[in-house]
């Protein structure tokens, strides 16, 4: 009897298993179709975009994401970079990176019919650069450790050492740094 019960439990582990893993696994595919061509195309212009950010401005992305429930409602955009920058320095960079992507999100013909709003504008872009040491530590505390630009503004953030926690440094509409910059060259 107990050799009976072995050869069902081998057999069930045997067969049975991987059956039920392509089952499950097929099951999953079905309750997740593909992304609509409207991602695709979010993709596309969002990997061209790090690929020519990373070598003018030497900063490299790490993650994103964005809204894309019915439409292209949202993009999301992380960065990291070894730069010591002050506040001017940050709004330059992060201004210019953020301008380039609406551009090409603007000019693009293919994704224009799948915008939440045309023309596409930073309240739709959410882009951060994190700042560091060459070995990976955060920069000085003189410096800025993090710039965002979200919603219709941009947060400056530098980094406590001691607390181990950014804080707080400047916050501004996003429209008035487009005035106030007058973009000096980002090394």
């Amino acid at each position: 009897m107990q050799n009976h019960q072995n050869g069902q439990q081998k057999f069930l582990k045997k067969f049975l298993t991987p059956f039920a893993f392509i089952l499950f696994f097929n099951l999953a595919q079905a309750r997740h179709p593909e992304d609509p061509m409207y991602v695709e195309y979010a993709d596309n212009i969002t990997k061209k975009f790090c690929a020519d950010v990373a070598k003018k401005h030497l900063i490299f992305y790490y993650g994103g994401g964005g809204g894309f429930l019915k439409n292209v409602e949202r993009i999301f955009l992380d960065f990291s970079a070894v730069k010591n920058l002050n506040i001017e320095e940050a709004r330059s960079l992060v201004l210019d990176c953020t301008e380039d992507l609406l551009q090409r999100i603007n000019n693009d013909k293919k994704i224009k019919p799948y915008l939440e709003h045309y023309p596409f504008t930073e309240k739709g872009l959410r882009l951060s650069i994190s700042f560091d040491t060459p070995d990976q530590k955060r920069v000085s505390s003189k410096y800025v450790a993090h710039v965002l630009a979200t919603n219709g503004s941009i947060y400056y953030s530098s980094y406590d050492h001691k607390k181990q926690q950014l804080v707080d440094l400047y916050e501004e509409p996003y429209q008035e740094a487009l005035k106030l910059a007058n973009a000096p060259e980002i090394k």
